[in-house]
């Protein structure tokens, strides 16, 4: 389910509902989250994380939008977020410097070990994120680094959730129906 602020306490509830009836609850996000309500575009995202703060995530990735405002800003603001950001194929241009250093996680619900892995796939990056938002940085393939993650979550879980914003080609992109 992807929430803003509007949807915060809807999502909140519903996880204490499912929580209440005994089930086992994993809450992930898939990226955008700090975008989208005019209280994220006023405060470069930071109101955004704040609010995050107070909603028990187990995991997120980066979108598109977390870039909106430049890399300095996102990871300024990702910094203060108390649940993992995941983002492992976003790396400073020309370099093997990751812009943010967490690919993946592991989460402990009920004995079962979840492995969950944060990319950004490459075409959704370059046809989303504005060159001058994106400035300094590049996406790097994908499935080179999802490999990679799942090679380093091999044998110390139990399941794997890929976390990836993810672009439809045709469908949402700026190149139009010729991709």
């Amino acid at each position: 389910v992807h929430c803003e602020v509007s949807g915060y306490p809807a999502l909140a509830a519903y996880r204490a509902q499912l929580l209440e009836n005994g089930e086992n609850v994993v809450t992930v996000d898939a990226g955008d989250a700090i975008q989208g309500e005019a209280i994220g575009a006023q405060t470069k995202g930071s109101a955004i994380i704040d609010i995050m703060n107070t909603m028990p995530f187990d995991a997120v990735s980066v979108g598109n939008h977390e870039f909106d405002h430049g890399v300095p800003n996102m990871v300024s603001q990702l910094s203060k977020a108390k649940f993992p950001i995941l983002l492992g194929n976003i790396y400073y241009t020309d370099t093997n410097k990751p812009v943010w250093d967490h690919p993946w996680t592991i989460i402990e619900k009920d004995g079962l070990k979840i492995g969950v892995i944060g990319l950004h796939g490459a075409f959704a990056f370059y046809d989303t994120v504005a060159a001058k938002a994106r400035e300094g940085v590049e996406a790097r393939d994908e499935i080179k680094y999802l490999n990679k993650a799942l090679a380093e979550l091999k044998g110390k879980v139990d399941i794997t959730v890929l976390l990836i914003h993810e672009g439809v080609p045709a469908r949402q992109s700026s190149f139009g129906s010729k991709d």
